[in-house]
C-alpha cells in the first residue's frame, strides 16, 4: 500500500515537473525573442528553449493518458509526435549552444561547426524515422506513471547518438569555463555548467526507461522519467540569464531586474496555476469535494493574490537585486517626477480651487515665456480669450511691475493681491529675482477686498503652485543636461556589453567598428564639417559602418556619397513631428543642423535667422551634433539587428 502511494506520488510529481519544464522553456523563449537583439547566442538559445518546451509538453501530454481506450491512445500518439521533435533535435541544439559558448571565449573551430551541421542533419533524419516509422519509437503503452512510448529496433542507436552529443556538450561547457580568464566570468560559466549537469545526466536514464519497461520493478522504474524532468527549469533559466546579456546595451542590473520580474509574473504564476490544476482534482477525489467548481475559484484567487503579493514585495526584490539604496531611489524616481501634463493638471486643479474659494467663474495662471519676453498661459478657467486679451494689452505692464516688486523683500504682494483690469493678481513665489509666474482670479466689482480667511486659503494654494512651477523648471533643466550626456552614457553601456567575455573576436570588433570607439562623436562632427566634400569625409572612419556599406548600391558605389546620405537620414530623424512651436529646442537643434551642414549657410546668417547669439549657437551646435551621433548609432544598431549581426560575440 505504501509502495503504491509512493509510485502514485512520483507519477504526479513527474507530470507536474514536465508541465513546469514546458511552461518555463516556452516563456523564456518568448522573453529572449522580445527583449534581446537577434544574434548567434539568442538564436542558439531559442532553438534549445523551443525543443525543450516541445519535448516536455509532449511528455506531459502523453503521460496523462491513463486508460487503454482508443481515444486516449490516439491522443497519446499525437503527444508522442510532439515530443519526438524535442527528442530528435535537442542533442544537436545542445552541441550548437556549447559551440557558441566556446566561440564567445575565442575558441574558433571549423570542425565543431561541421559537427553542429551534421548533428542537425542527423537529428532531422531521426525525427523523420520517429514520425513516419516504428523503427525508433513505437506506439504508447500504459505504465505506472501514465503512458510511455515503446522502443523500435533502431532505438538503441538513437540512445547512443543522444548520449554522445549530450556528454560532448557538457565537456564543451567545462572547456568554456576553463577558458574564461577572470573570476566573475568563470563564476558565470560555472553556474551554467553546473545547472547543465543535472538535466544532461538526467536525460540519460529518461532515454533508458523505454528499454526497461518490463525489466525493472515499478517502484524503481518510475524514478527514470522523474530523473529526466528534474533540473530542467534551473538549466533553462540560467541559459536565459547568460544569453540576456548578449548584445544588450543596458547595465547588468537592468537586465537582471527585467528577467526576474518576468519570471515572477509569467512562468512562476503559470507553474503555480498548473500545480493547482493537477493537485485539486486529485485532492477533491480523495476528500469527496466538487473539485471542478473549487478549481475555478482557486485559480482566480491565486492569480489575484500573487499579483498583489509581487507588488508589495517589489521594493524588497529590488533591494536584493541592486543592494544599493541609490539605485532603489532612482527606480522610484519616475513616480516622483512631474511631467508637463502633470503640471498642467496640478495648476488647473489649483486654479479651480482658488476660483471656488473666491466664488468667481474665471482665472488663469501665466508663466514667463523666454521666447517672446512676455507671459504664456499655463492654465485657464473660463473664457480663454479674456485671459489672452489681458496678457496682450494692459495686463502685461502690470505683470512686469509685479515681477519687479516681487524681487524685493517685504513688497506687500505676497498675501495681498494687486487688482488690475478686473483681476486679482497673485505672484507665484520663487527663489530667483523674478517670480516664476502669476495666478490671476476674476475680481467682481461688488467685492472690494478679500476676507482674512479667504486670503489664508488662497495663499496656501498659491504657494503650492509656486513650488510646483519652480520644481518643474528645475527638473527640465536637469533633464536637458541628462539628454546632453545621454549619448556618452549609452556608448559606455555599449562598451560594457561588448566585453562580457574575454573574446578576441569581440575585441577585434571594438577596434574595427567606429560605433564602439571613443572617437565616434568626433568622427560624426568631422563628417558633418566636410559634408559637401573634403578629407574629413572621404577618409572618415564612419565609412566602415554597415549601414553606410549597405547604402553604396543606391549611391553609385560612391562611399562619400553613401555616408552623406546616411548623415542626411540621421539629421532628418531629428525633425520634430510637432510643428506648432518652431522655437522649441528640438526645432532649433534641427534647424541648426539643416542650415549649418545640409545647406552650408554661414554662422552669421543662421544666428540672425534664429535670433540667437553666437555663443548660444555654438553651444546648441555641439548638442545638435551629439543628437546626430545618437541617431546614427541607433540606425546602425537597427541595421545590425535586422541582419542578425547585432552584439556578435
Amino acid at each position: 500500500m505504501v509502495t503504491t502511494s509512493l509510485v502514485a506520488a512520483c507519477a504526479i510529481l513527474h507530470l507536474f515537473l514536465a508541465s513546469a519544464d514546458a511552461i518555463v522553456a516556452f516563456s523564456l523563449l518568448v522573453y529572449v525573442a522580445t527583449h534581446t537583439p537577434r544574434n548567434t547566442a539568442t538564436i542558439s538559445f531559442s532553438v534549445v528553449a523551443f525543443l525543450v518546451a516541445a519535448m516536455w509538453l509532449g511528455e506531459a501530454g502523453h503521460v496523462s493518458a491513463r486508460s487503454a481506450d482508443t481515444q486516449s491512445l490516439r491522443e497519446a500518439v499525437f503527444w508522442l509526435h510532439v515530443q519526438a521533435v524535442g527528442l530528435a533535435l535537442l542533442p544537436a541544439a545542445y552541441i550548437h549552444f556549447s559551440d557558441m559558448l566556446l566561440r564567445s571565449t575565442g575558441s574558433l573551430s571549423t570542425g565543431r561547426r561541421v559537427v553542429v551541421v551534421v548533428a542537425y542533419i542527423t537529428g532531422a533524419a531521426w525525427l523523420a524515422l520517429m514520425l513516419l516509422t516504428d523503427t525508433v519509437m513505437a506506439g504508447p503503452v500504459l505504465t505506472v506513471w501514465g503512458s510511455h512510448f515503446q522502443t523500435g529496433t533502431l532505438y538503441p542507436a538513437y540512445v547512443v547518438y543522444s548520449v554522445t552529443l549530450t556528454l560532448w556538450s557538457l565537456y564543451n561547457f567545462f572547456r568554456a569555463r576553463h577558458r574564461c580568464l577572470t573570476t566573475s566570468l568563470r563564476r558565470r560559466m560555472g553556474y551554467l555548467s553546473f545547472t547543465f549537469v543535472v538535466p544532461a545526466l538526467g536525460f540519460i536514464p529518461y532515454l533508458l526507461a523505454a528499454l526497461m519497461l518490463t525489466a525493472v520493478p515499478e517502484p524503481l522504474l518510475v524514478l527514470f522519467p522523474l530523473a529526466g524532468s528534474i533540473g530542467v527549469v534551473p538549466m533553462i533559466v540560467v541559459l536565459a540569464y547568460i544569453v540576456s546579456y548578449q548584445g544588450v546595451f543596458l547595465p547588468d542590473r537592468v537586465v537582471k531586474q527585467s528577467l526576474i520580474n518576468y519570471l515572477l509574473r509569467g512562468p512562476f504564476l503559470g507553474v503555480v496555476v498548473t500545480f493547482l490544476v493537477i493537485a485539486i482534482p486529485r485532492l477533491g477525489h480523495v476528500l469527496d469535494l466538487f473539485s471542478d467548481r473549487f478549481l475555478i475559484f482557486a485559480v482566480v484567487f491565486i492569480i489575484v493574490v500573487l499579483q498583489a503579493a509581487l507588488d508589495r514585495l517589489r521594493p524588497f526584490i529590488n533591494r536584493l537585486i541592486y543592494q544599493d539604496e541609490e539605485i532603489v531611489w532612482l527606480e522610484e524616481l519616475n513616480q516622483r517626477l512631474l511631467t508637463s501634463a502633470d503640471l498642467n493638471e496640478l495648476l488647473n486643479n489649483t486654479l479651480i480651487a482658488v476660483c471656488e474659494v473666491l466664488r468667481v467663474r474665471s482665472g488663469f495662471i501665466a508663466v514667463p515665456d523666454r521666447r517672446t519676453g512676455g507671459y504664456s498661459l499655463q492654465a485657464v478657467v473660463g473664457p480663454i480669450a479674456k485671459a489672452r486679451s489681458f496678457l496682450e494689452q494692459d495686463g502685461i505692464k502690470t505683470l512686469a511691475m509685479i515681477s519687479q516688486q516681487g524681487a524685493g523683500e517685504g513688497n506687500g504682494n505676497n498675501g495681498y493681491p494687486l487688482a488690475s483690469d478686473g483681476y486679482w493678481l497673485f505672484p507665484l513665489a520663487g527663489q530667483g529675482d523674478e517670480p516664476p509666474g502669476v495666478l490671476a482670479a476674476e475680481k467682481p466689482q461688488q467685492r472690494p477686498d478679500l476676507s482674512a480667511e479667504e486670503m489664508e486659503i488662497v495663499q496656501v494654494l498659491v504657494d503650492r503652485a509656486s513650488i510646483a512651477v519652480e520644481d518643474v523648471q528645475l527638473q527640465r533643466s536637469i533633464v536637458q543636461t541628462l539628454k546632453g550626456v545621454a549619448p556618452e552614457i549609452e556608448q559606455v553601456q555599449q562598451w560594457g556589453s561588448q566585453l562580457r567575455f574575454a573574446s578576441p573576436s569581440a575585441l577585434a570588433q571594438l577596434e574595427a567598428d567606429p560605433l564602439y570607439t571613443p572617437e565616434f562623436h568626433r568622427a560624426v562632427r568631422d563628417a558633418l564639417s566636410h559634408y559637401w566634400g573634403g578629407p574629413k569625409l572621404t577618409g572618415n572612419p564612419l565609412l566602415n559602418l554597415r549601414v553606410v556599406q549597405a547604402a553604396l548600391p543606391e549611391n553609385n558605389n560612391n562611399p562619400s556619397q553613401a555616408l552623406r546620405a546616411v548623415l542626411r537620414q540621421s539629421v532628418e530623424t531629428l525633425r520634430p513631428a510637432d510643428d506648432r512651436d518652431p522655437m522649441a529646442n528640438e526645432w532649433i537643434l534641427y534647424n541648426i543642423l539643416r542650415m549649418r551642414f545640409l545647406q552650408g549657410k554661414r554662422v552669421k546668417e543662421i544666428v540672425q535667422e534664429l535670433a540667437m547669439s553666437e555663443s548660444d549657437f555654438y553651444r546648441k551646435e555641439r548638442a545638435a551634433i551629439r543628437e546626430v551621433a545618437r541617431a546614427l548609432a541607433t540606425i546602425e544598431r537597427g541595421y545590425m539587428n535586422t541582419q542578425g549581426e547585432g552584439g556578435r560575440s
